[in-house]
């Protein structure tokens, strides 16, 4: 067998703006790359943003881990704990939204997946507005850009090979020559690996300090502020200094462009497995991944395989499990369990509370005094400034205006979000509408699976005679299966078709 689908994953560690001396961004990596090596995920990247100053940071390294989500080079984003991820509940909801349709997923290394059905269903419902929120609460941050843009300034961190000078782009002479380099080599035939072997002996490291590879250019060579095509969305143009030619830049996007047909030739398997990340072996703990295999007609196949046994680590004799057949019956039991008539109402009236718990006027309150207390300490430290002569204590006051300043712009944020939600007003009707439409699906249906799978299913353990689901439950409900009858299986050897007899 060959497996379908590398589980690839990159690892995201950021300090918080509320507690410096919380875990470390070194203690983060570590304990993310000890759950990845235990969960069989194979780290292809890191992404680390710590602390910084004013309404320029905007987690960079966090926006670029989304942006680099849509090339599909990894299916999970390991994070120390999820509120690493996200500052809110709002955010989180927005910004998994936007994975799930890349089909990244967000695990944590410390923490259970479970938070209790009401949280689970809330988040799935705000991902269901994260439009209206998103553009309710963007609209402010979009002015103030389009206005930034107009007047030629810089609206976000400066491209590699620029710096910043004035609020306006300019050659930066320590990185520029790196971008011409590499350009020129590529125009010329070189490869990736040539060109980033050629970097790394000069000396050049990349926008983040780290070494080149053949992914570092991905981004730089479809970039057309290369040529001076520096705009805003596309629409507002700002004047940039060039630093490639029409031609070479040119030649560079027809090299792009038959590489990726030809990536699109080679490419012969797009399936999608639905519980990855939440199937786990019942004989040895180890993560179930995508797997396939070729019948003796010549027929593809696909499994959930063990990790362990594929790897030969554990020494476990599970049997791989049909893809199709066990996707369907996971969502089958879900839809009869979670979604019965009988209980539905209660889950609503559950969902309501617990909103009603996270949203009030007197969590907005605790932020609005939060809020004032940050802006006493500011002008605490106004003031001692003004009163230092010291520039080592200076510094320090510096240092922890920059934190408080931070602190405060999260919080402006958090509170605009929050009153926004408690003008919504959410009810039992609202959460019935959107439960509703999950009732009666075809269970055949690929994007139905998907939707019961990512908002009900915690976790799901298979066994040669039996499969425990673990639901997004308070108290880890589950539902055992027992006694697969036998088959005479032909497509695959040693894989299970774990069946039910009788009812949950």
């Amino acid at each position: 067998m060959s497996a379908a689908k590398k589980l690839n994953c990159v690892i995201y560690a950021r300090y918080s703006s509320t507690n410096q001396k919380e875990q470390s961004i070194e203690g983060q990596l570590r304990e993310c790359k000890a759950f990845a090596e235990r969960s069989g995920y194979a780290v292809v990247g890191e992404y680390i943003d710590k602390a910084m100053s004013g309404r320029s940071d905007h987690r960079p390294d966090f926006q670029k881990m989304i942006s680099d989500a849509k090339k599909g080079q990894f299916e999970y984003i390991i994070v120390w704990k999820l509120d690493r991820f996200a500052r809110n509940r709002y955010d989180s909801a927005v910004y998994k939204n936007k994975l799930k349709k890349c089909g990244v997923r967000v695990l944590s290394a410390t923490e259970g997946l479970g938070e209790g059905s009401e949280s689970i269903i809330i988040e799935g419902i705000l991902e269901s507005y994260a439009e209206y929120y998103s553009v309710n609460l963007a609209e402010n941050t979009r002015r103030g850009m389009e206005d930034t843009a107009r007047h030629g300034y810089v609206t976000g961190s400066a491209p590699y090979g620029y710096k910043i000078v004035d609020k306006k782009l300019a050659v930066d002479d320590k990185t520029a020559p790196a971008v011409q380099l590499a350009f020129d080599m590529f125009a010329k035939g070189n490869t990736k690996t040539e060109i980033a072997a050629a970097l790394n002996n000069k000396g050049y490291a990349t926008k983040f300090g780290k070494k080149w590879t053949c992914t570092s250019f991905d981004n730089i060579f479809k970039n057309r502020v290369y040529i001076g095509d520096y705009t805003y969305k596309g629409e507002i143009p700002r004047s940039c200094p060039r630093l490639i030619s029409d031609d070479i830049f040119n030649k560079c996007q027809q090299k792009l462009e038959l590489s990726r047909r030809m990536r699109g030739q080679k490419k012969t398997d797009d399936i999608d497995f639905l519980l990855s990340g939440k199937c786990f072996c019942g004989n040895c703990g180890s993560p179930m991944f995508g797997d396939s295999g070729t019948s003796r007609n010549g027929d593809k196949h696909y499994y959930y395989t063990c990790h362990g046994r594929k790897k030969h680590r554990s020494g476990c004799k599970k049997k791989s499990e049909k893809k199709d057949f066990l996707e369907w019956y996971v969502v089958e039991q879900t839809v009869n369990y979670i979604l019965a008539a009988e209980r539905i109402d209660y889950v609503a009236e559950r969902v309501v509370a617990k909103y009603k718990e996270l949203f009030n006027e007197s969590g907005i309150r605790e932020l609005e005094i939060r809020l004032q207390s940050i802006d006493k300490e500011l002008d605490g430290c106004a003031n001692a400034l003004i009163a230092s002569s010291v520039p080592a204590v200076a510094a320090k006051i510096n240092e922890k205006a920059e934190n408080l300043q931070i602190q405060k712009e999260d919080l402006e944020i958090e509170l605009a979000k929050a009153k926004i939600s408690n003008r919504a007003k959410l009810t039992e009707q609202d959460v019935l509408k959107y439960l509703n439409k999950f009732r009666g699906g075809d269970l055949f249906d690929e994007k139905y699976r998907r939707e019961i799978i990512d908002t009900f299913i915690n976790s799901v353990i298979v066994y040669d005679d039996k499969i425990i689901i673990y639901f997004n439950l308070k108290d880890g409900q589950q539902i055992s299966f027992i006694e697969p009858p036998e088959l005479d299986i032909d497509t695959a050897p040693e894989c299970s078709d774990s069946y039910a007899k009788g009812e949950p």
